[in-house]
């Protein structure tokens, strides 16, 4: 049985650039857009462990900027444990598990 406000579609990208150092989540809620930017710190192949942290918030409301923050950098890790064409899986260093579709308009060499 779902109560109101109990489920909230949203849609959510990640973008992960390892060869510039950044990654932003965006999310769209109804009219509000959030993007949450920060930095990748390293990013090991052998093992599939990206560190990376987020230090600034943009919320926008029916596309107007209404608030950015700056806040101080919290570490976080992804450990990859399947990663393939167009597909990846990671757990989370807050135990959740992230389940990544890469975008087919952004070449697969672009994004190792």
């Amino acid at each position: 049985r779902l109560r109101f406000f109990q489920y909230i579609p949203v849609r959510e990208d990640l973008i992960i650039d390892i060869t510039g150092g950044r990654l932003t989540l965006e999310s769209t809620v109804g009219p509000f857009n959030f993007a949450i930017t920060g930095e990748v710190s390293s990013f090991d192949k052998s093992t599939g462990e990206m560190r990376f942290s987020f230090n600034g918030t943009d919320v926008m409301l029916f596309g107007k900027k209404i608030l950015q923050r700056e806040r101080e950098p919290v570490p976080r890790t992804y450990n990859y444990f399947y990663i393939g064409p167009t597909v990846s899986a990671a757990r989370s260093s807050g135990g959740g598990i992230s389940l990544l579709i890469r975008d087919p308009r952004v070449p697969a060499s672009a994004s190792r």
